[in-house]
């Protein structure tokens, strides 16, 4: 925490690092989600101009008494083809666009958090655990929350994970969601960081938050050896398995 020489109150400077670390995922999602309206645009417009060549190529083939009937006939069959092309183009170019709005939505709200926690004073009443909602509280869970998805393949892959002895060491599985053990361990890491980034009373400390919850999950996720991810390797997603099952 800090004072700031302007305003002379103290601001929580956990609250902006984890905010700012928010805008930085919500720009990265809205670069992605631009990118991909944008190859969504290029491949409409070709899709139109494979239309227009066909559609022109079936008029000349039609009116031309020379052509014979196979080759009027491979003509419609190619229009029909860049028409059909054309429609995907139309409906990934729709899909594409549509996300764009709440990639916005979400950047703007994570922008309004930051500035929020630049001029909030720290107060001397802090909040309660009672007043936060937990995943802990649904547990077991049956299938990943929405919010935990969006954390974990943002905020956790892209903050959180990464160093180069555990990409190179460790294992993961891109259907992390379909294996229990490893959504509620990842729940619980969830729930840490939001009591951390709130700062509920008796929540982690950032250097706690590091040594006795991510340093003791990733490697029970991530290893080889005996990590849930395991037996996870080349050859794809290994389904969970109870204990009990011969």
């Amino acid at each position: 925490m800090s004072e700031t020489a302007e305003d002379s109150f103290v601001v929580d400077e956990l609250a902006i690092a984890a905010a700012a670390m928010d805008v930085a995922a919500a720009e990265k999602a809205l670069h992605s989600a631009e990118e991909k309206a944008a190859a969504a645009d290029d491949a409409l417009a070709d899709a139109n101009d494979d239309v227009t060549v066909a559609e022109a190529k079936v008029d000349d083939y039609t009116s031309d008494d020379a052509k014979l009937p196979w080759q009027v006939a491979a003509a419609h069959r190619e229009l029909a083809k860049k028409t059909r092309a054309h429609a995907r183009a139309a409906r990934r170019h729709e899909e594409a666009h549509h996300e764009l709005t709440p990639a916005q939505r979400k950047l703007d709200v994570a922008l309004e958090t930051l500035d929020a926690a630049k001029s909030t004073p720290v107060t001397e009443d802090d909040e309660d655990e009672s007043s936060v909602s937990l995943l802990a509280w649904s547990v077991p869970l049956t299938t990943a929350p929405p919010e935990l998805v969006e954390w974990v393949e943002g905020t956790f892959q892209d903050y959180l994970t990464g160093t180069i002895g555990l990409v190179k060491s460790g294992r993961w599985c891109i259907r992390w969601t379909e294996h229990p053990d490893a959504v509620h361990r990842l729940a619980g890491i969830y729930d840490e960081w939001t009591l951390m980034r709130l700062r509920i009373k008796g929540a982690p400390s950032l250097h706690t938050f590091y040594r006795e919850i991510l340093d003791y999950h990733i490697p029970q996720l991530t290893s080889r050896e005996y990590g849930v991810f395991q037996r996870c390797d080349g050859a794809g997603h290994e389904p969970h398995e109870r204990m009990d099952t011969d």
